[in-house]
């Protein structure tokens, strides 16, 4: 396991290897939203590179792993019934999926084909006059989960995709479950489930003022681990 990051922590885990992140993209290609500051846009853009270099399956900081992820040429899932999510993710280099997907991490003021046809016509009248709109200005998850979607549908490569089960089995919208004491963490998923995906920022709300009960879903993700509280 490779830890990527410009600046080493100075508690990584034993085990864990570093790979320094300005190998593949320099710090000042960092972007955040505007809308909330969030590094995320960041993150689905620096995934994309990982796959490019060859460098094995891109796994999200705030997944949690219960079992071993089989080996495939392509891996990831759906986290509703129309959309996929990037969380867990594998793409062959070579594939039309991530080369389509690769163009916006090289586009600061990408214009996703996806968008409604105002939308895009505005996009589009914008970078003709030279005023093009970067992408931190787009809404959360449209060059993430979205883009995903619309491309491995483009591709015909979704039947590659995993059931909501193995790698979403709990929505964004129902973080609160991993806090709930009267929850395990066998309550969570089914027997086919390979990794939780805790959506940190979400989880963070609800964790707010809020201790954290040893037997909840989460205490018990603690446990596993190590820690006894969130760093």
């Amino acid at each position: 396991m490779r830890l990527h990051c410009y600046d080493v922590p100075s508690n990584v885990p034993a085990g864990v290897e570093t790979f320094d992140a300005s190998r593949l993209m320099s710090r000042d290609q960092i972007v955040y939203y505007k809308s909330n500051g969030s590094p995320s846009l960041f993150s689905n853009l620096y995934r994309l590179k990982i796959l490019e270099a060859g460098l094995g399956l891109y796994v999200d900081c705030d997944v949690f792993c219960l079992r071993p992820i089989p080996r495939r040429d392509y891996i990831f899932g759906y986290q509703a019934s129309d959309q996929l999510n990037g969380a867990v993710l594998k793409l062959p280099a070579g594939s039309q999926t991530l080369l389509e997907m690769l163009k916006f991490a090289e586009d600061p003021y990408y214009i996703a084909p996806w968008l409604r046809r105002s939308k895009l016509a505005r996009y589009k009248v914008r970078r003709f006059i030279g005023l093009p709109i970067h992408i931190s200005n787009y809404g959360w998850g449209k060059l993430g989960p979205e883009a995903l979607t619309f491309f491995a549908r483009q591709a015909g490569t979704t039947h590659h995709a995993a059931p909501i089960d193995v790698f979403y089995p709990i929505h964004y919208q129902q973080v609160a479950m991993l806090l709930d004491p009267e929850l395990s963490l066998s309550h969570i998923g089914t027997p086919r489930t390979l990794c939780i995906h805790l959506f940190d920022q979400t989880l963070r709300q609800q964790m707010a003022g809020h201790a954290i009960a040893p037997g909840s879903p989460l205490g018990q993700m603690l446990r596993s681990c190590g820690p006894s509280r969130p760093a």
